[in-house]
């Protein structure tokens, strides 16, 4: 049996709509309300609740969210798609202390790739 097989099979499953549930209690642990991640979260959970306390995240919003010109959602996003209970340790406050610089990183990356495709 080969993967090769099933070509067929997985293109036709919904995995855009593959999705979790996380607790808005579960990320405010991690943030103190006055930094760049923060300022994202707001009206993240605010657009993404499903109730007061949660919010429910699928693969199609992430890819909604990447397509977008300001890439703080879209980071913020993957990490509580990935993370529905929360990361391990110190690693969110780490790269909560690096966001603004990720979110600068992916941006390059974004017109680089775009540059690539147009010489192609």
């Amino acid at each position: 049996m080969r993967l090769a097989d099933f070509t067929d099979l997985i293109s036709k499953m919904p995995v855009s709509n593959q999705a979790f549930a996380s607790k808005r209690s579960t990320w405010s642990l991690y943030t103190n309300g006055n930094d760049a991640a923060d300022a994202a979260l707001k009206p993240f959970f605010d657009a993404y609740s499903i109730d007061s306390e949660n919010i429910f995240l699928s693969r199609g919003d992430l890819r909604d969210l990447g397509l977008k010109t300001h890439l703080a959602a879209f980071v913020k996003a993957t990490i509580i798609w990935g993370y529905p209970r929360g990361m391990r340790g110190h690693d969110f406050k780490n790269v909560a202390s690096h966001f603004y610089a990720l979110c600068q990183l992916l941006s390059r990356l974004e017109r680089l790739v775009a540059q690539l495709e147009k010489q192609a």
